[in-house]
């Protein structure tokens, strides 16, 4: 884990203007433990990391440092941008099918499920809080189809 994400806590509470002791005992671990993890000498396991981002109202990706944007999910609204979703995913489909490598097959229709589940549930419920775990799931699908492919290379 890069000192990104130290420095991203460390911003993220004093953005909020929280101690130290607030955030530490509403996210269950030490004062000693947030200090150390915000300073940089520790390495947060992923629930933890999973707990910053509901708590703080942030994606997995803001919080390692990876984009600067705080949410990752962005659906177009406009008729176009709708209607190259949905070519996109009949392409999608149409190469699944095709496909021979059953593992990568499987992958990418973990990760595809996954991705489209998201996007329902924004379009169902659009005031809806940010969901680390969501976003986590979505990581671990997006992770296994990049080993399959790095496995094939």
């Amino acid at each position: 884990m890069s000192s990104g994400f130290a420095n991203i806590l460390y911003l993220l509470r004093s953005e909020c203007k929280y101690s130290q002791r607030k955030v530490a005992g509403d996210l269950g671990v030490s004062q000693a433990l947030l200090s150390h993890y915000e300073n940089g000498i520790r390495e947060p396991k992923l629930d933890f990391v999973i707990r910053v981002c509901g708590y703080y109202n942030v994606s997995a990706d803001y919080i390692l440092g990876r984009t600067d944007e705080k949410r990752s999910v962005v659906i177009p609204r406009d008729t176009d941008g709708q209607r190259r979703v949905a070519e996109s995913a009949k392409r999608i489909a149409a190469i699944l099918d095709g496909e021979d490598d059953e593992a990568l097959s499987d992958a990418v229709a973990r990760y595809f499920a996954v991705a489209t589940e998201i996007i329902a549930r924004i379009l169902e419920v659009p005031e809806e809080r940010y969901d680390p775990m969501r976003d986590a799931d979505l990581k671990m699908a997006e992770a296994a189809l990049r080993r399959i492919r790095r496995q094939e290379l």
